[in-house]
């Protein structure tokens, strides 16, 4: 095949998989050409209207100039010199009158060489919901058929299922294009919306296709031969296509063999299978359809002895020394996972277990070993620091340089420009070089940039890490209404509370294991729990949950331990939680009474110690606290000896969850212990239907809730 597209890797995508998608008119054209939709096309009650099923011959040829005059500018952008063959518009009512049953294009060139291909733009944005294009991916490759007047379809036994099962859809925004192969089978389901879906579409070749064909074949005899004649753009555009008889006043080609073969079930799952796609489909046609879908995607690295010395780097016959411990590491291993227009996807996991290597794989920065990658769209990320910055750029420079990278417009970086800058809030920085910028400047105007180039999936490794309370803030209610508009967004970040902020999904890393969690907040909130027991609870493998528990509250100090030995005023002895009026050992229920009691030696009585208490929930969230120096009884000088400090929470405070403990001991200004999460405990609620703990609203008030019935109607705002 020829080189149709000036963009390489276009080119490979468009070879490989038959189609392409691609930024392609901007707000003028659309305008324009939604305009001209409105005044001089009459479809209402067609179902599908196509200008070509029309045979007002003025109405094809007006039709065919405007779009060549909306559409000829930017494919000189994209494409090596082309001709446009024939313009149209395509329109799809509400209903099932509309769907276009699986097809291919009529072959118009010698497709061994040089193809013929649709570009189709939709002039409003397009999903499943009104009618998006489906492909079966790869099937230029498939059956390597000839299509033309009366040729019978291949596809037809399998169609059914094709359009069940295997269709890929293709959710766009209005001013993208689609350009695909002739050849490529494709679909257009119901438009089961309100509105009618507005498309314009041409038909074109490379310049270079030394001639445009049409195949005859005669539908009144058993022939095996097709016969070609050699066309004119504009037979083309004004042949009455409902004629199925053999053209008198074209010149013929000559005939070729015609072997017609029905494709099988079984040849269909064979293609699907190689494809790389399982018998059921990759991707389905349901609404909500995966804009990205992820298979066995693996990525393997190799740990080991590094080489001694610059001998080594040329010994082993050139290839270096991997040293005898090497040992195979999978920083991912067989992840798999699928994404729904508009999916928040939060992905959590101690450090080094996959997270930012599963984004950079998806993100084409690292190939993976193994497994399957699809995504519908455009797909941008923010991996690390400076991401797509050129340092030596200023920030106004590097906006216009990521949005010309993206394939946007110089006009349509413009239009965004001021918003870009004033969401950043960089302010007068967006002059100097990025270089010289902190790491939140870094964070926030990278974010500004690629959030306001309005991606199809978006890709945030610790994006909040960097920034300040009010941008993150910021951009808290920014990816949720990038979600609301459809865009897919995967976030990495180890704050649990950013995650439940704006994910509806969640997934655990581990070891390059991906574990999905849905949308339930209970497993999250477990492996919280685990990490907290992780870091508290020694000998966890053989420790019962009773066992664990008592642990959690209870912790105890030695005299040789750091805390007393770095003060010579304090020795701490214990600290520990229990239910008022119960033994240790009992749970704390959500109507007990609590007892924090911290046991101490004061060894210097000579000086004030003041003991304070900060209770956490799980997100490390401070909900109060309460000191010796707030309370008469106890904001006194002590004389030397041992003793025992009460904090009493009365029962129905808390709500169920779990809690942590801080403490602090002042001695005049200077703090002298300083302990975090010194003790941990859970308070359960055996009453609840919920099965879900309250984390979220950790204090437990005595409020009413109460839903009536307005007589007559509501005539107030509700």
């Amino acid at each position: 095949m020829i080189q149709v597209f000036k963009d390489q890797s276009l080119q490979e995508h468009f070879e490989e998989h038959g189609y392409v998608t691609i930024p392609f008119l901007e707000a003028e054209a659309l305008a324009n050409l939604t305009s001209f939709s409105a005044s001089d096309l009459e479809y209402k009650d067609q179902g599908f209207y196509h200008v070509f099923l029309n045979n007002d011959l003025a109405l094809r040829n007006k039709v065919v100039d405007v779009i060549k005059s909306q559409f000829e500018t930017p494919m000189k952008e994209i494409f090596h010199e082309s001709t446009i063959v024939y313009g149209s518009f395509t329109i799809k009512e509400p209903g099932p009158a509309g769907v276009k049953g699986s097809h291919q294009d009529w072959t118009l060139t010698d497709e061994s060489a040089y193809p013929s291909m649709t570009l189709w733009c939709p002039l409003a944005d397009v999903d499943v919901d009104n009618g998006c294009l489906g492909v079966l991916k790869g099937s230029h490759k498939f059956a390597l058929n000839i299509r033309g007047v009366n040729t019978p379809s291949e596809y037809a036994d399998i169609a059914k299922e094709v359009e069940e099962d295997h269709m890929t859809f293709i959710p766009m925004k209005a001013g993208e294009a689609i350009i695909f192969s002739s050849s490529l089978l494709h679909y257009s389901p119901e438009n089961k919306s309100q509105n009618a879906r507005l498309a314009a579409a041409c038909v074109f070749v490379p310049k270079e296709n030394p001639s445009l064909r049409m195949y005859y074949k005669d539908e009144q005899e058993a022939s095996s031969k097709l016969e070609i004649f050699e066309v004119q753009p504009e037979y083309l555009i004004e042949r009455d296509y409902f004629n199925i008889t053999r053209p008198k006043d074209l010149k013929s080609l000559g005939q070729i063999d015609y072997n017609f073969k029905m494709l099988t079930q079984e040849e269909l799952h064979s293609f699907i299978s190689k494809r790389g796609g399982s018998p059921k489909g990759e991707l389905s046609k349901d609404i909500g359809s995966p804009t990205l879908n992820v298979v066995d995607l693996s990525k393997q690295y190799f740990v080991g002895d590094k080489p001694k010395g610059l001998f080594s780097i040329f010994s082993n016959n050139g290839k270096g020394n991997k040293g005898e411990a090497e040992r195979e590491n999978w920083a991912l291993n067989k992840v798999t996972f699928s994404l729904n227009r508009g999916d928040v996807l939060g992905l959590f996991g101690p450090n080094g277990s996959g997270k930012s290597t599963l984004l950079k794989v998806l993100s084409e920065v690292t190939k993976p070993t193994g497994g399957l990658i699809e995504y519908q769209g455009k797909l941008m990320a923010i991996l690390e620091l400076g991401t797509g910055f050129h340092p030596d750029l200023t920030g106004s420079e590097n906006i216009y340089f990521n949005g010309r990278l993206l394939g946007m417009s110089k006009a349509d970086i413009q239009s965004r420009y001021e918003e870009i800058v004033a969401f950043s809030g960089i302010g007068d920085y967006i002059n100097s070089p990025v270089k010289y910028y902190s790491s939140g400047m870094y964070s926030r105007l990278a974010f500004s940039v690629f959030a306001h180039m309005e991606p199809d999936i978006l890709l945030l490794d610790e994006i909040f890490s960097t920034g300040d309370e009010e941008f993150r803030d910021k951009s808290s209610k920014k990816i949720l209404e990038m979600a609301d508009r459809g865009t897919t967004i995967i976030l990495v970040s180890h704050n649990m509370d950013e995650l439940f902020t704006v994910c509806n999904r969640y997934a655990l890393m581990e070891n390059g294991v991906f574990s999905d969690l849905g949308s339930s907040t209970v497993p999250v909130y477990e492996y919280l729990k685990s990490l907290l027991i992780k870091r508290s609870v020694s000998n966890i493998s053989d420790s019962t949950d009773l066992e664990e528990s008592k642990q959690l509250r209870l912790k105890e100090w030695d005299v040789r331990d750091t805390v007393n030995t770095n003060n010579e005023q304090i020795c701490l002895t214990s600290m520990s939680v229990r239910a008022s009026e119960k033994d240790f050992a009992s749970e704390l229920l959500i109507t007990d009474s609590i007892s924090i009691e911290l046991i101490y030696k004061l060894i210097d009585g000579e000086n004030e110690c003041q003991i304070a208490f900060a209770l956490l929930d799980i997100f490390n969230h401070e909900l109060f606290g309460d000191s010796t120096f707030f309370h008469v009884e106890t904001n006194k000088q002590l004389k030397s000896g041992d003793y025992k400090v009460t904090w009493q929470i009365p029962g129905n405070i808390l709500n169920s969850g779990t809690y942590k403990l801080n403490l602090r001991i002042k001695s005049g200004n200077r703090i002298i212990v300083k302990l975090n999460e010194v003790v941990q405990f859970e308070v359960v609620d055996h009453g609840s239907k919920n099965t879900e703990p309250n984390y979220r609203y950790p204090i437990k008030i005595n409020s009413t809730l109460g839903i009536e019935e307005l007589s007559g109607g509501s005539t107030g705002p509700v």
